[in-house]
């Protein structure tokens, strides 16, 4: 998404917020900022809008006392570290409420993270964004996991991991 931004005419760089949903565009001395959210929209789809004066002067005065407004590539090294503190916190938690060893423990949370790592590389090839349904997205993980554990988990133990994720221990 910021790779395309960044080649609109009249952009000089693009970032993007934590959130995936605000950009920072730097402009070109020559460009005009209306035409550049014209083609912004188009890039980016969906409901695009610039901030209320006030709201832009408070993000750029955080921008410059350098709260982190990602380039493209690094976008992705964020997401990998998400995938592995979701990966660790959920898995932790579900080995707890399931009574896994450590071995156990080890293996779930790198299925975890294998699962949410390959689904953030899936909204990073689609180039849009976070989706807007994030609860399927984060079910279809939860999924992939379940058919995993399989391999090493007893039926009781599955069956516990189930209940856990039925419950919503999962949710971000």
């Amino acid at each position: 998404m910021l790779a395309l931004l960044d080649e609109v005419p009249g952009v000089a760089q693009s970032r993007v917020d934590w959130t995936g949903r605000r950009f920072l565009l730097e402009l070109e001395a020559h460009a005009r900022a209306d035409e550049i959210l014209r083609r912004a929209r188009l890039v980016l789809g969906g409901d695009v809008h610039r901030l209320e004066p006030s709201e832009e002067i408070a993000a750029v005065a955080r921008y410059r006392r350098g709260e982190q407004w990602m380039l493209s590539g690094e976008t992705v090294a964020l997401s990998q570290a998400e995938a592995r503190v979701l990966a660790q916190r959920h898995g932790n938690e579900a080995a707890r409420a399931i009574g896994l060893d450590a071995q156990k423990t080890a293996r779930l949370i790198a299925v975890i993270e294998g699962e949410v790592r390959a689904a953030f590389e899936g909204i990073h090839a689609a180039g849009r964004g976070l989706p807007a349904d994030q609860d399927a997205l984060f079910a279809a993980v939860a999924e992939r996991t379940l058919a995993k554990a399989r391999a090493f988990l007893t039926p009781e133990q599955l069956e516990r991991l189930e209940a856990s994720v039925s419950q919503g221990m999962w949710g971000r």
